[in-house]
């Protein structure tokens, strides 16, 4: 309640006691005006009588000031003429708009504890549900990680948040797929089961009074169209951050992204609003990214920036070769949130886009694979129906398409194991012949070519590898210290005796490398070389 001489803060359980106390050390500001506050043990302070204090405060005065959107509005305006009610929510939103060290200390710790709620809750969870194939409702995964945002920060690897900060979510998370969505920051998440197609994730935590908002977009199987709309949104969040500067209206944000988008006929997908400063109230009314807002940036204020490409058609010529439950989908939406600091020289993010991903290898998901035509001519129509029915259902998630590629190459690949085995063991056989000979005919003459070499087995057969092996990833053994590599889809064992060095080149773009180098016949073996390999190399190289 705002006077000419005083300001009074009506206070509840709610407000950060901290800071009330530190607030009430100050009884006045440098233009002498007081300042009180009057605390209300109560979750709901408009069920009290009002207080003397508040009482006096009414009286006698031409004009009171009160924030129009708290719940004491109307009861402020039962205590005077309404006409000498004038709401302040603009001037004191004006005050709030710069943050101060406490206010963007607080910030930083709610953006981290939401970037990395969505990374081991939210994330995690949706995986998990598309592996296994599992019925899960965009209710409960919300459910989920709403729980996570009051949890123990150190429980979810957020070290650098203080164990006793005030923590909860700014809004139910918003969890969307299967056609229906809504990029606004008040949607709600639904009862319908999660579907393997495009999947928005929306989450914000507030810490101690301050909020950080972050939301990313999810493709499962995605068509070319939708990769090439990512990255034309990919390049309207660079061009908004950009025209994110001190002194630039607000309203260039949004022009900039429409911009970019515009090369790509997608500028009219682009919702009127991009975002929103943030502050003690999530959404600051006065702070709207738009086209029309000419409140300029300043350093040190926060802005959740929210880039939507909203409900583009997908014709079904775009769709009708397309994998798992995208090949459904009408229309589809993509959204990219974060929570956005405006400091001097630049804009930076505060969800750290390393730990809430945004690259196109990190967001999109291939889980449905391809189907191998059937051969057998003897095969009925009806049977035939049944083994594409099966196939498409244990193709629906990378786990499950693991299980069948195990299944399907599980009989070649042991055939072929059976036939190395057995012309192996043709070979050593040969081997002792030949040394038992040597040796029957130089029984004096004792040296290393005449031992009989000794090759180690660590599978009897492909049954024995280890359960957890991938189609498409490198695996260790650790126990029978031996390396898989996937070649051709299948993994093949190298045991680390024949392992003459290991490097991993620079990355690029396209993919990363891991180079082996193995010991082989006609090399300079050298001394570090296993006793074993080079007996093995010696004996079958020549």
């Amino acid at each position: 309640v705002v006077t000419k001489e005083k300001v009074l803060f009506v206070i509840s359980q709610k407000v950060d006691e901290e800071g009330v106390r530190a607030a009430q050390g100050v009884k006045s500001t440098n233009d002498g005006i007081e300042i009180d506050f009057e605390a209300l043990d109560t979750q709901e302070p408009e069920s009290l009588p009002p207080s003397t204090e508040i009482k006096n405060l009414f009286m006698n005065k031409n004009k009171v000031g009160a924030v129009a959107k708290l719940e004491l509005w109307d009861r402020w305006k039962a205590m005077i003429d309404p006409e000498k009610l004038v709401d302040v929510t603009a001037g004191i939103a004006k005050i709030l708009y710069i943050k101060d060290t406490a206010a963007l200390k607080r910030t930083n710790w709610a953006a981290s504890m939401a970037i990395r709620v969505f990374k081991s809750g939210i994330l995690r969870a949706i995986e998990k549900a598309l592996d296994e194939d599992e019925v899960i409702t965009h209710e409960a995964l919300a459910e989920k990680a709403e729980a996570l945002c009051t949890t123990d920060p150190a429980r979810i690897k957020a070290k650098d948040i203080p164990s006793d900060a005030h923590l909860e979510s700014c809004y139910f998370p918003i969890i969307q797929s299967g056609g229906e969505y809504d990029v606004k920051p008040s949607a709600m998440s639904n009862a319908n089961r999660l579907k393997d197609d495009v999947i928005i994730l929306s989450l914000g935590v507030r810490c101690e009074g301050y909020c950080a908002n972050v939301s990313r977009t999810l493709f499962i199987d995605p068509i070319p169209k939708l990769r090439q709309a990512y990255a034309a949104l990919l390049a309207a969040r660079e061009a908004s951050l950009k025209a994110m500067r001190i002194d630039q209206p607000l309203s260039e944000a949004r022009a900039a992204a429409e911009k970019v988008l515009a090369k790509h006929q997608l500028d009219m997908y682009l919702p009127k609003n991009i975002g929103f400063g943030l502050g003690l109230d999530f959404r600051d009314a006065s702070a709207i990214l738009n086209a029309k807002n000419t409140k300029t940036f300043q350093a040190d204020t926060l802005f959740s920036l929210s880039l939507a490409i909203h409900d583009m058609p997908l014709p079904k010529s775009e769709t009708e070769h397309a994998k798992g439950s995208i090949a459904s989908l009408k229309k589809v939406s993509l959204l990219l949130a974060d929570t956005v600091r405006i400091r001097a020289d630049t804009a930076i993010i505060l969800t750290n886009p390393k730990i809430a991903p945004i690259d196109w290898r990190e967001v999109s998901y291939f889980i449905n694979e391809d189907e191998e035509e059937d051969d057998d001519d003897n095969v009925s129509e009806t049977e035939k129906m049944d083994i594409d029915e099966s196939n498409i259902k244990r193709t629906r998630t990378r786990g499950a398409a693991q299980e069948q590629f195990a299944q399907q190459n599980l009989s070649s690949v042991k055939e072929r194991q059976v036939k190395q085995a057995a012309l192996m063991e043709a070979a050593l056989a040969e081997r002792r012949r030949v040394q038992q000979l040597k040796n029957s005919q130089h029984n004096n003459d004792e040296n290393d070519d005449d031992k009989i070499v000794e090759v180690r087995g660590a599978y009897p057969s492909t049954l024995h590898y280890p359960e957890e092996l991938s189609a498409n990833e490198v695996c260790v053994d650790t126990h029978k210290e031996v390396i898989f590599c996937p070649i051709n889809g299948v993994p093949v064992p190298i045991h680390i005796s024949w392992i003459k060095t290991c490097v991993q080149p620079e990355a690029d773009r396209a993919a990363a490398y891991l180079r082996l180098n193995l010991y082989a016949p006609g090399q300079s073996l050298g001394k570090d070389v296993p006793p074993s390999t080079a007996a093995v190399i010696e004996a079958f190289g020549k």
